[in-house]
């Protein structure tokens, strides 16, 4: 009998490397933020996303990543 299950590769945040001048994004909408490097946001600044609405910060941002690769292994 054949696994009939297909794999999905889910990129995370923490699969991209990032440079000083990439935009952060919002996890929800993927609206891009131009003026907020990841530097700065790991330097503790955090934002709006003019989209949606919600607040973003690192911690968040990370929680976002971890949970999205948690349910990638998890399906």
């Amino acid at each position: 009998m054949t696994d009939s299950r297909s794999i999905t590769q889910i990129t995370t945040m923490l699969d991209v490397e990032l440079d000083d001048f990439s935009s952060a994004t919002c996890p929800l909408c993927q609206t891009t933020h131009r003026s907020l490097t990841h530097e700065a946001l790991a330097a503790g600044d955090s934002w709006s996303c003019a989209r949606c609405g919600q607040r973003w910060h690192a911690l968040r941002l990370l929680t976002v990543s971890r949970y999205t690769a948690w349910v990638a292994r998890h399906g």
